[in-house]
């Protein structure tokens, strides 16, 4: 059993990004707004599937014939699903993050929201929640790295708050691509969370650490296990 999908006549492909097996049956396509388009692709990559990007082939504007179907193998798009919801995407970050390291004030959108977890670097019987707040998506790079430590050098525009379980919580900012730096603590009540599970945390993060040189952070996010790490280093 199979489901067909006709692409109308006026359709015109800018982003449309579909992933198709060895069998060159599509099995999954990419909607804006949904996960990220690199992690559609990476996660592609990872199965091994081949990808056909209908954009930009002859001009922006490319029209696709009334007679172009798609069929989708049922079977195909269920496994599929299946395999990706074990991967989580990135989570979603609305507000900003505005710090003046001695100079003129930077101010930074977050868009991005991630949780990893593993060992601490002073301690590896303790185990650390960290949430990632990002300008950019930088999920692809924290899957790929291989330690918890790694994860500091892939955020240029952005902060990490660990959670330890003692009085105060740790942060560390990076802005400027790295340039500017600054690391801090603050009290629990800074951050108030309305989801706080193994796999996902949901909250808002109200950080005001000016009147000590520090940043001002006022932002809600919705962020997904991103990744577990055995090693600290």
């Amino acid at each position: 059993m199979a489901c067909i999908l006709p692409i109308p006549a006026d359709c015109v492909a800018k982003n449309l990004v579909l992933a198709f097996n060895c069998e060159s049956q599509p099995v999954g396509e990419w909607i804006p707004g949904s996960i990220s388009r690199m992690d559609f692709i990476e996660r592609s990559k990872e199965m091994r599937i081949g990808l056909i990007q209908l954009s930009g082939i002859i001009g922006a504007e490319r029209k696709l014939p009334h007679a172009l179907m798609l069929t989708f193998t049922i079977a195909l798009v269920w496994a599929v699903g299946l395999l990706w919801t074990g991967v989580a995407s990135a989570g979603e970050a609305k507000g900003t993050l505005s710090y003046k390291g001695g100079g003129q004030e930077e101010s930074v959108i977050l868009k991005h929201a991630y949780l990893v977890e593993g060992p601490d670097a002073v301690d590896a019987n303790t185990t650390v929640r960290r949430l990632v707040l990002s300008a950019d998506d930088i999920g692809s790079k924290i899957r790929g790295c291989e330690s918890m430590n790694c994860v500091d050098s892939q955020i240029s525009e952005g902060l990490e708050v660990d959670f330890v379980g003692g009085p105060r919580l740790n942060y560390w900012l990076s802005i400027k691509n790295g340039r500017v730096q600054y690391s801090g603590t603050t009290k629990p009540a800074s951050m108030e969370t309305t989801t706080d599970q193994p796999d996902k945390l949901v909250g808002k993060l109200n950080l005001d650490d000016r009147a000590a040189g520090g940043p001002r952070v006022e932002v809600n996010f919705d962020a997904p296990l991103l990744k577990k790490f055995k090693r600290a280093r």
